[in-house]
C-alpha cells in the first residue's frame, strides 16, 4: 500500500484541484463546460476560494493524487454561482455562459446537510492513482473529522449508475438513503440521477 499523506489544500493547489475535478468527473463537467472545462474550473476555484478552503488533498511521493471536500451546515457559502458566472464569461459570450450556468445549477445534487451530519461534498482521485487506497484514506479522514465534530452521520451523494463508487461506499459502511432522479443530468450524461448515502458515525469514547 502506498504511503499516503494528507494536508489542507492551499491556493497553490488550485491548478491541480481544477485538473482533478475535470479528470475525476469527465462525464459530468466536460459535457457542460466543453474543452475549456479545466480553465473555467480553475477560475471558479480562484474566485470562490471556499472550495479550496474546505478541501483536503492526498499526496503520494509529493504528488497530489486525490482530494476530498467536506461541508457542514455552518460552512460559509459566498456567491458561488456568481463566481462561476464570472469564470464562464472569460471564455464564452453572454448567452452561452448563461446556458452553461443554468445547466450547472440544474444538474447539482442540491443536497441540504442537517446539523447532525458531515456531508462529503466531493471526492476525487486521479485516474492514474486509483487502486492505491487514496479514496479509502480520504474517507477515513472524513470519518475522523465527523467524530471530532460530534456529527451523527457521514453523508454523500453519488450518481446512481456509478457502480464502482457505490460498491466502495457500501464496503466501508454507507447505506442508501434516497434516490433523486435528475432529468437534465440524464439528458447530458445518461446518468439517471443521484443516490444519497449515509453512514452512522460512532462516537469516540
Amino acid at each position: 500500500m502506498a504511503d499516503i499523506k494528507l494536508r489542507p489544500a492551499t491556493p497553490i493547489d488550485t491548478p491541480m484541484l481544477a485538473h482533478l475535478w475535470v479528470n475525476a468527473f469527465p462525464d459530468f463537467l466536460t459535457p457542460i463546460l466543453g474543452e475549456k472545462a479545466e480553465l473555467i474550473i480553475y477560475d471558479w476555484l480562484s474566485l470562490s476560494q471556499r472550495y479550496v478552503q474546505t478541501s483536503t488533498v492526498a499526496e503520494i511521493e509529493g504528488q497530489v493524487t486525490g482530494f476530498i471536500m467536506l461541508a457542514i451546515p455552518t460552512t460559509y457559502h459566498n456567491n458561488e454561482m456568481q463566481c462561476l458566472w464570472y469564470a464562464l464569461r472569460q471564455y464564452d459570450g453572454f448567452f452561452r455562459a448563461t446556458w452553461k450556468l443554468w445547466l450547472m445549477k440544474l444538474v447539482d445534487s442540491d443536497y441540504q446537510a442537517t446539523r447532525n451530519e458531515l456531508y462529503i461534498e466531493m471526492l476525487g482521485v486521479d485516474p492514474n492513482w486509483r487502486g492505491q487506497g487514496v479514496a479509502q484514506r480520504l474517507m477515513a479522514y472524513a470519518k475522523a473529522i465527523a467524530q471530532s465534530s460530534q456529527a451523527d452521520w457521514l453523508t454523500l451523494s453519488v450518481v446512481s449508475d456509478n457502480e464502482s463508487a457505490i460498491s466502495l461506499y457500501k464496503k466501508i459502511g454507507f447505506e442508501p438513503m434516497t434516490t433523486h432522479p435528475n432529468r437534465v443530468l440524464k439528458w447530458l450524461t445518461g446518468q439517471p440521477g443521484y443516490n444519497h448515502m449515509a453512514k452512522r458515525v460512532a462516537t469516540q469514547p
